[in-house]
């Protein structure tokens, strides 16, 4: 609430920006209660400002497509009578550089070397003309061009057909460069949605600006980060330590990954057994978030994970505590896309886990080996990050939270089957949790 008031009255009287034809892109805002997809149009000012008044988003979008009548729009691949009745106009080019890009362990370096050579090739292009760079509020830069790619066909779907096949040339030609901290595959979608200029990222507290192009090979990341307003106040240096602990976190948890699942471990190692349950509620594609973060500075990782839990509406997140990390567990079923996701954003150690056999474990339990010898202590319940719960909550979890720990919370809407099973597993290498 006090954030949602924080937003109200900075967009009250901010100095806003509108991107070129406002009037023919779609709008979505990120709240906390989640995204919103604006269904009129915004073509000026007044209607901005109101927008974002009313929605108190954490962050805004537009589209990079042009459409005619673009509040049709559904940001899904409907049936072909949608195409027709918006009427594709025409499409910015749309890069993403981003320092945390699935498993690849990049810096900030690699960003703004890589955004400094692609933006030199595209000098070449005659059909791109460049637009703007802007940090993109968290892990990279965004980089935009207006595409002049003359496209006479009448008939929209065909329009889009061709538009898309001179997209997938020039996605082609880019793979071939091998850009680490670049994802190709955003320029050949035309639903792509962006960050509005001169609105704020409040995730992070930075301004979603402009940059010059010479900055990227003339200036460090710090020098860059030092000429954009932070609503936070956020200390450049801290806000660089958190994403490389993301990062490392990130490696850390594929590599652990490999070891324990594809190596394995030698035959005279002894048995470890502990009691889990997993996170699948049981019912259709819906699992629940469970966090997982080092130790080392707990209070650190605690305004992280009160930070995520605002930014994609956890609800309240249930905080155990492991002997080298600790875990939050939020109630709230999600698709396995998302939870994915909300892994890979957190830098959660067991991410990769998540990622390879589509659901990771809650260890409860003492791990002990063969003939009851404990190594190591079962995690305890150490805190609740209070949240207001949207959506869903898991029917099995808030069982184990209640039998295991005494934690009695009651959500009248809930999913999963009632007698989701607790397992025992017996392991021959050292997992973590």
């Amino acid at each position: 609430m006090k954030l949602t008031k924080k937003i109200r009255d900075y967009y009250k009287t901010a100095d806003l920006t509108l991107p070129s034809n406002p009037g023919w892109r779609t709008w979505k805002v990120k709240t906390e209660k989640g995204f919103f997809h604006i269904k009129h149009r915004i073509n000026s000012i007044d209607k901005l400002r109101k927008m974002l008044v009313a929605f108190a988003p954490i962050k805004v979008y537009h589209s990079c497509a042009f459409w005619l009548n673009p509040t049709r729009m559904h940001g899904k691949y409907k049936k072909n009578y949608i195409y027709a009745d918006t009427l594709f106009l025409g499409m910015e080019l749309y890069f993403d550089f981003d320092v945390v890009h699935y498993e690849k362990k990049s810096t900030y370096k690699t960003v703004l070397k890589e955004a400094s050579q692609l933006y030199n090739l595209m000098k070449f292009k005659s059909n791109y003309k460049f637009k703007k760079i802007t940090w993109s509020g968290t892990h990279g830069f965004s980089m935009v061009f207006d595409d002049n790619t003359d496209i006479t066909e009448q008939d929209p779907l065909k329009r889009i057909k061709l538009f898309k096949k001179t997209r997938e040339k020039l996605k082609k030609e880019l793979d071939l460069l091998e850009f680490e901290t670049l994802d190709t595959n955003l320029i050949t979608d035309i639903f792509r949605i962006y960050k509005c200029e001169n609105t704020y990222d409040f995730s992070s507290g930075y301004k979603i600006k402009q940059i010059n192009p010479l900055d990227l090979t003339k200036k460090t990341i710090s020098q860059i980060l030092q000429s954009i307003p932070n609503i936070y106040n956020t200390p450049v240096s801290q806000f660089l330590a958190m994403i490389r602990t993301n990062v490392q976190a990130s490696e850390e948890a594929v590599c652990k990954s490999r070891k324990g699942f594809k190596e394995g471990a030698g035959v005279t190692s002894p048995f470890k057994f502990y009691n889990f349950i997993d996170n699948s509620t049981g019912w259709k594609d819906r699992f629940i978030p469970f966090i997982v973060l080092p130790s080392d500075n707990i209070e650190k990782q605690l305004i992280k994970l009160n930070r995520l839990q605002h930014q994609y509406s956890l609800g309240p997140l249930f905080i155990l505590r492991y002997s080298n990390s600790i875990g939050a567990i939020s109630l709230k079923a999600l698709s396995r896309r998302r939870i994915e996701k909300i892994l890979r954003n957190a830098g959660s150690l067991n991410y990769s886990v998540f990622k390879k056999y589509k659901y990771v474990w809650i260890r409860f339990s003492n791990i002990f080996e063969e003939h009851n010898k404990n190594i190591e202590n079962a995690p305890y319940y150490i805190d609740i990050l209070e949240g207001k719960m949207n959506g869903q909550a898991s029917r099995p979890h808030i069982f184990f939270l209640k039998q295991i720990y005494g934690i009695d919370y009651f959500y009248p809407h809930q999913v999963g089957i009632d007698n989701h099973s607790i397992k025992t597993v017996k392991i021959k290498c050292h997992q973590n949790l």
